[in-house]
């Protein structure tokens, strides 16, 4: 008879490497939003928040949008205005 930690160990790496991959993203999307901004010659954010609005809090314009949606394609495989308007950066993690 096999033991619960045999059965309990995969599910623990699972819960670890999911925690590590949203880490991640909210990374590389910090850093997408970044490069955007730069272009833009506005400052750079230190971190992004789910409360955050793509147009009032981070002074995206349309081109801007159209940018960021090409850039998470590169990088996630999803288009994120594919089914309707994206207003936040949670709406966003949504989609991922």
């Amino acid at each position: 008879m096999l033991s619960y930690a045999y059965y309990l160990a995969p599910l623990l790496r699972n819960n670890v490497k999911f925690a590590s991959n949203t880490q991640t993203m909210q990374e590389k999307l910090l850093a997408i939003i970044n490069s955007i901004k730069k272009n833009k010659f506005e400052e750079l954010l230190s971190e992004i928040t789910p409360e955050q609005k793509l147009r009032e809090d981070l002074n995206f314009d349309s081109f801007d949008l159209a940018e960021l949606t090409v850039k998470i394609e590169e990088e996630f495989g999803v288009d994120i205005f594919e089914h309707g308007l994206v207003n936040s950066v949670n709406e966003i993690f949504a989609k991922l």
